[in-house]
């Protein structure tokens, strides 16, 4: 209902502490989003809490959160069923925002997703006292720190004793807020309470989940007089067993959920419902709920399951809720339980390892000679060792002997090795007795408010400028392509109206336009060119090419990032210390609307770091796959997302305030890059990393986003192959620049069981350096035969062409086939070693050559052989 991003952001409301309560978390997209967002707006004092299991998984991806538990911190919570709510809390001195809701700290809950946000606002000058909800969130954030770290807590206890208001009598209106979990009264009690014996005709409900035997719906058809249910989902998202919807056939009628964004972001057809709502129809008024309950059994009726946070509202209509929302075109569809019907419930194999553990670490506080850890659930056996690590599931450095101080509270005898991360409880055996957890700075109890000079200087760490090449280019393409929308900013000069921010009387369902229910305006209605990026937008890249495991660091590719950047922010620190510690935003108006030479130049070598950091990650994982079990679709995705962030720069120009033009990204690094990633991903006849990959992604809420993304990819590197071979250089940095015909052929032989065809719409906005091949059309009709020629020959074990002559008399560059590699290219010929044969093998990153002396056969293709460049292979070692 509301746009969560710009409220967290407001300056307006002078908050000093933030309190985060969510299921789903990405850690790199709170660090270089939310994070400075909210440190932008004053609120150094930053709480995080989330489900256990989520946690556990974020972790695994350490290398890009830098801040957490150092300008942060975050704190697992483990519930019988989930931790589910989604809540976002600001506190000020004299202000408070409160924003209760069903999106997570993810990109799909802040941007990408129909979510549905409430939203509570204090202003001590109004005279009014703070919202029942404040009140109702503070105390489950108490009990929540209360098995923390001592650090939380003591971040609670400074966040309450700078907002005293919220000691003040609260006061009520038409809204409620319900708190359910452990040790409270189920959802479905405290509705029926709300209702206070009245018996609502029926309900509408739209949700993202349900259980399987539909208890949860059948409940709340219990609450209403007619015992009629209308329900709207995505049929093709949400997971329903059809003999439950076969069951409660005549109570619960089906209807898809239709997107009710304007007419002109409808062709976006990625858009997820996520939202949970519920309206009760009771005559001349409705009952909402609204927030993080799913209609489920676990979130509704099980009080001891799920932790959900919900607001209900009383709505007098007309008009109705429904209308307000757009929902009222999914009602006029016809219904699709015949569809339903035919549906089978999806087991949920995960092996939910968290729940098998001896007990639950909740903090880790490194105090110099001793670490102090915090149970919240369970006890460690008497011998149990704290296991430190600089990141999850890593050889441990060190273990050491705990003890017991109080209850829920352990020490260590010793310090903690300083590159360690992470600890987590071991027996004597080194089996796990807890979850990792990450170290939290015991500075953090320490943050001062917002006079301090820790938070003038990170104020003017993200009031900096040096991504203005990034930040105007990416709302172009945010507009254009729904996969990258991942960044969001404001025009120059921009400040919302403090009386704006402040205002909002009345019910939270006031008429509005429709796009204002979801959190990703329209950036077409306003000029591109008056937007802007900041320090977030380079970070925020930096942290998307999160590496798998095993990456290497590429030598001298971090001198532009730590240098040139540590150079800028003491030079912004010292000019906001000189104005006295005033960094509410000036310094992004006095730049203007250009940045200078020198950052554009920069933000372009930084982009050239990621995106070989980004190469280097994904060649890593193809090397390793075989210690893998799999790869995090995520990791897949944010290849895909830099992959279209590059795209877009290469060959585009912007204007310097020298009123010069700079290169964001030459074409030739752009086609280097585009090989090197598709080449891992597809690798060779062993298959690349998207064989890692989960068999069912491809179908599940993420795969036509995925599909798509893969298509796009498809399009640039059958662009890469054209640009390398109408543009040789005589700089060659790796073997696949040699075979460009070759990989993408093997890219496209792995993808287009996926996709249909490449994704060539709008090629020249996306990729503004397409029109620098000629005839691209001619290599994607070369590569797809290709492609089919690699397919055809690997799947009958045997040529699809006639042999040309004798192999002995093949040169090298030649198209062979070999059972061990499939079809690939000769290297080169040793007649003197037994007249073994070396051919490429794509699979292999470090020594891609292999030697055979037998089974090595000429195969032929129109169009080959290509050119080989003998001087460049040498040069790179291959023989």
């Amino acid at each position: 209902m509301i746009d969560v991003l710009e409220l967290l952001e407001d300056s307006a409301v002078a908050a000093e502490s933030s309190i985060i309560l969510t299921y789903e978390l990405d850690l790199p997209i709170y660090e270089g989003w939310v994070r400075r967002r909210l440190t932008t707006a004053g609120a150094v004092n930053q709480m995080l809490f989330c489900d256990l299991d989520i946690y556990q998984r974020e972790l695994d991806g350490l290398a890009t959160a830098r801040h957490i538990g150092r300008t942060y911190s975050a704190t697992p919570v483990r519930c019988p069923g989930a931790f589910h709510p989604k809540v976002y809390l600001l506190l000020g001195r004299k202000k408070g925002r409160l924003l209760i809701g069903s999106g997570n700290v993810t990109i799909g809950g802040l941007l990408k997703n129909a979510e549905l946000f409430g939203r509570f606002e204090y202003d001590q000058d109004s005279g009014i006292g703070p919202h029942q909800a404040f009140g109702a969130v503070v105390d489950l954030v108490g009990e929540l720190a209360s098995v923390a770290s001592v650090v939380v807590q003591k971040q609670l206890a400074r966040a309450l004793s700078w907002a005293s208001w919220l000691r003040q009598e609260p006061t009520r209106d038409h809204r409620t807020l319900l708190v359910a979990g452990p040790g409270r009264p189920s959802l479905i009690d405290q509705l029926r309470a709300v209702l206070r014996g009245a018996k609502p005709r029926s309900a509408v409900v739209l949700s993202a989940s349900f259980d399987r035997k539909l208890n949860g719906i059948k409940k709340l058809a219990g609450l209403t007089s007619e015992r009629r249910v209308r329900c709207i989902v995505q049929p093709d998202f949400v997971d329903l067993d059809g003999k439950a919807v076969e069951n409660l056939k005549g109570t619960v009628q089906w209807y898809p959920f239709v997107d009710p964004y304007p007419r002109e972001k409808r062709k976006r057809r990625d858009t997820r419902s996520h939202a949970k709502l519920i309206v009760f129809d009771c005559g001349g008024r409705e009952l909402v709920l609204y927030g993080s309950a799913n209609c489920s059994n676990p979130a509704l009726v099980d009080g001891d399951a799920n932790t959900e946070v919900v607001v209900a509202a009383w709505h007098d209509s007309p008009p109705s809720i429904l209308g307000m929302l757009g929902l009222d075109k999914s009602l006029a569809r016809t219904p699709i339980d015949k569809d339903l019907v035919r549906k089978t419930w999806r087991e949920d194999d995960n092996d939910d390892t968290s729940r098998r553990l001896a007990c639950v670490l909740s903090g880790a506080v490194s105090y110099g000679q001793r670490v102090e850890l915090t149970v919240s659930n369970g006890k460690p056996p008497h011998d149990a060792l704290a296991e430190f690590a600089d990141r999850v599931n890593a050889d441990h450095l060190l273990r050491r002997p705990i003890r017991e101080r109080e209850s829920g509270r352990f020490e260590t005898l010793g310090r903690a090795p300083e590159e360690a991360r992470v600890v987590r409880l071991v027996g004597r055996s080194g089996r796990p007795v807890s979850n990792f957890v990450a170290f939290t700075a015991p500075e953090l109890a320490e943050v001062r408010g917002r006079s301090s000079v820790g938070s003038r200087a990170e104020a003017a760490i993200a009031a900096m400028q040096d991504g203005v090449v990034l930040g105007t280019v990416l709302f172009e393409l945010l507009d254009h392509y729904r996969d990258i929308e991942i960044v969001l900013a404001r025009p120059v000069g921009h400040r919302r109206p403090v009386k704006e921010a402040a205002t909002e009387k009345g019910t939270d369902c006031e008429a509005r336009a429709v796009e204002t229910f979801y959190t990703d305006a329209a950036a077409g209605r306003l000029a591109p060119e008056l937007w802007i990026g900041d320090r977030a937008d380079l970070d925020l890249l930096a942290s998307l090419v999160q590496p798998l495991r095993g990456v290497r660091r590429a030598t001298g590719l971090d001198d532009d990032d730590e240098d040139d950047s540590a150079i800028e922010e003491e030079a912004e620190r010292r000019e906001i210390d000189a104005k006295g510690g005033r960094a509410a935003g000036d310094e992004r108006r006095q730049s203007g609307r250009f940045a200078s030479r020198e950052a554009l130049e920069r933000a372009a070598r930084r982009l050239v770091s990621r995106l070989q950091r980004s190469a280097l990650s994904v060649e890593d994982a193809l090397e390793l796959r075989a210690e893998s079990v799999g790869v995090r679709t995520a990791s897949i995705a944010r290849q895909i997302w830099m992959i279209h962030i590059a795209a877009f720069l290469a060959e585009r120009r912007v204007l310097s305030a020298e009123n010069e033009e700079v290169r964001c990204l030459d074409a030739a690094t752009f086609a280097r890059y585009v090989l090197r990633v598709c080449r891992a991903l597809s690798g060779g006849k062993d298959g690349g990393v998207l064989s890692l990959l989960p068999v069912d992604i491809l179908k599940g809420p993420d795969g036509e986003t995925l599909r798509r993304g893969l298509a796009f990819l498809w399009t640039c590197c059958v662009w890469a192959t054209g640009y390398l071979r109408q543009n040789k250089s005589e700089e060659i940095d790796t073997i696949w620049e040699m075979l460009p015909e070759l990989v993408a052929a093997r890219f496209v032989a792995v993808v287009k069981d996926h996709c249909k065809s490449p994704d060539g719409q709008g090629i020249d906005r996306r990729l503004p350096a397409y029109g620098t091949v000629q005839e691209a059309h001619r290599w994607e009709t070369y590569t797809s035969r290709l492609a089919g020629l690699i397919t055809t020959t690997e799947l009958k074990g045997e040529p699809a062409r006639k042999v040309v002559g004798s192999i002995t008399e093949a040169r090298p560059g030649a198209l062979v086939f070999h059972r061990a590699t499939g079809v690939t290219v000769l290297a080169d010929r040793e007649p003197w070693a037994n007249g073994a044969f070396s051919i490429l093998d794509l699979s292999k990153t470090d020594e891609p050559t292999r030697k055979f002396t037998s089974g090595v056969v000429a195969i032929q293709a129109d169009g080959w052989p290509i050119p080989w460049d003998a001087t460049a292979a040498r040069s790179l070692g291959i023989r």
